[in-house]
């Protein structure tokens, strides 16, 4: 199973491995984490607040690599875009944080730790 996992970090990372027996040491990732805030959300319902944390997560997981930054303004379509469970979508909504581009550094990646609605 070794030689297989190995095939797949040579395969899919990318890399060129000049003893194919060798070890391959693979860097130990770490989080990098986002407190979102928001000062308005409408409607103002649990249903909405757990899609947009849902929302968030997703868009990360699905959209950033590892030390990939994200702009303030690339979390508005994922934010814009939330249908809470029942069917409600998002129709307004102020997030006072973060309020730069989101900068994750060496072997970091982006994830939510928090979303706060001060509403």
């Amino acid at each position: 199973i070794i030689s297989e996992v190995k095939a797949l970090l040579v395969e899919n990372a990318d890399i060129t491995v000049a003893d194919p027996d060798a070890d391959i040491i693979v860097p130990t990732l770490t989080e990098f984490p986002i407190k979102f805030v928001f000062s308005t959300i409408s409607p103002n319902t649990e249903s909405m607040k757990t899609a947009i944390k849902e929302n968030l997560k997703a868009f990360l997981i699905d959209n950033t690599l590892i030390e990939e930054s994200k702009t303030v303004e690339s979390f508005n379509a994922p934010i814009s875009n939330t249908v809470d469970a029942d069917g409600n979508r998002l129709t307004n909504f102020i997030m006072t944080s973060p309020t730069s581009t989101q900068v994750p550094g060496v072997n970091k990646f982006l994830t939510v730790d928090s979303v706060v609605y001060n509403v």
